[in-house]
């Protein structure tokens, strides 16, 4: 019997599979979910533009995880008191 790892590995990769052998053989598909190979390339070609915005997006998560933060720690302690 195989260890859960490389079963659930292999699950993905054939899942992985079927996606990109059905979506380049059907044109719905295609349309609606590319091929992974197809985003992969779009991720390449567009690093770049990719980074910059998950920097921004990065930077304005931990700035509502601050606030969030900065608000509830001290209504805590004041609920304590």
């Amino acid at each position: 019997m195989a260890p859960r790892g490389l079963l659930a590995s292999g699950c993905f990769v054939a899942l992985i599979a079927l996606w990109e052998g059905l979506s380049r053989h059907t044109a719905t598909l295609a349309l609606v979910a590319p091929a992974p190979s197809v985003i992969v390339q779009a991720l390449m070609e567009r690093s770049p533009l990719f980074a910059h915005h998950t920097l921004i997006t990065l930077r304005t998560m931990m700035s509502g995880v601050a606030l969030a933060f900065s608000l509830a720690f001290p209504l805590a302690w004041a609920m304590l008191l």
